[in-house]
């Protein structure tokens, strides 16, 4: 079925904004779970991580001379590390940040590992490497502009399995599911999802649901108290879910927005979608279609115009 958005309205009310000087865009955005630090990555691969509490950029650095188009935060829950990979298909793994060890000017931020994540091949639209990483495994799923699906054993420093995802199209988002993290799905720049199963020694693994996007997919993921039913969203506008027990039809559509959906990002713990456009807006919906807010301006007394949005991004566990 297709949703009609409800008139209820959620306040939310703004309150940091960050000028990471010197940038343009902000192209991927990530929140560590149990420290109040942002990492920012802009369209010239500089990574910035920022206290949200005061606002401050407490580290600066760069990860290379080519686009960097996937972060994660590793280990978060002790010594974390911060995984960045570029469009060459190269991982480097930061530490050395200092989040847990006192002043941030104590810090010492260097490379403790970097490797070729993925075997890099030319499509018509590129998404570089996109990277998640599944902390109960201890493993980083690579995908991209790549022919395979590729799963890294990071302790072991190591790559354990390789699968063909027998597509034209880059892979431009990989999640995993929260009570399987065996099962990992794949949307694709041509709006296709698969699944790989990683537990299956076949020699295709892989099953794929019904084509019914028409464009590149911007997210996909599973709730943690729905686990069986998998989100994905589209340029094109539209929201899709499916049963993620197994691949086949959609259960039901929701047309969220009109304008290109440029950004996209699910809360972890609260049933919240909020789907952003380069036509300067945010919106904030419940997973079952009811829209709650539109954001289109700042706070404040002038109220300027919020800029394109290219990335969005929840807290884990905070709202």
């Amino acid at each position: 079925k297709r949703g009609a958005p409800s008139t209820q309205v959620l306040r939310f009310a703004q309150t940091k904004t960050f000028e990471n000087v010197g940038a343009e865009m902000t192209s991927v955005m990530r929140f560590h779970p149990f420290e109040s630090v942002l990492a920012v990555v802009d369209e010239r691969s500089g990574v910035s991580l920022w206290d949200f509490n005061d606002g401050a950029a407490v580290a600066r650095w760069n990860n290379g001379d080519l686009r960097t188009t996937s972060i994660e935060w590793v280990n978060a829950h002790a010594s974390s590390l911060l995984l960045a990979g570029d469009v060459d298909g190269v991982v480097r793994v930061w530490g050395g940040l200092g989040l847990e060890q006192g002043p941030y000017e104590e810090r010492s931020v260097r490379v403790v590992s970097a490797f070729r994540a993925i075997d890099v091949v030319s499509f018509q639209k590129s998404a570089g490497l996109v990277c998640s990483w599944s902390a109960r495994e201890a493993h980083l799923y690579c995908a991209g502009d790549a022919n395979s699906l590729v799963s890294w054993d990071l302790e072991r420093e190591c790559s354990v399995r390789a699968m063909a995802t027998d597509t034209d199209a880059c892979a431009t988002v990989v999640t995993t599911l929260p009570l399987q993290p065996h099962r990992v799905t794949l949307g694709f720049a041509d709006g296709q999802l698969k699944v790989f199963d990683l537990r299956d020694r076949a020699t295709r693994p892989c099953q794929s649901y019904a084509h019914e996007h028409s464009s590149w997919i911007v997210h996909a993921d599973a709730h943690k108290h729905s686990p069986s039913e998998l989100c994905s969203g589209c340029v094109a506008g539209d929201l899709k879910f499916w049963d993620a027990r197994i691949a086949g039809v959609s259960n039901r559509t929701l047309d969220v927005q009109n304008s290109a959906m440029t950004a996209l990002s699910a809360h972890a713990e609260a049933p919240l979608l909020a789907s952003g456009s380069h036509n300067q807006f945010v919106k904030f919906m419940l997973r079952d279609g009811d829209q709650l807010n539109i954001v289109r301006y700042h706070d404040g007394v002038f109220g300027q115009r919020i800029g394109p949005v290219a990335s969005l991004a929840f807290h884990p566990t905070k709202l």
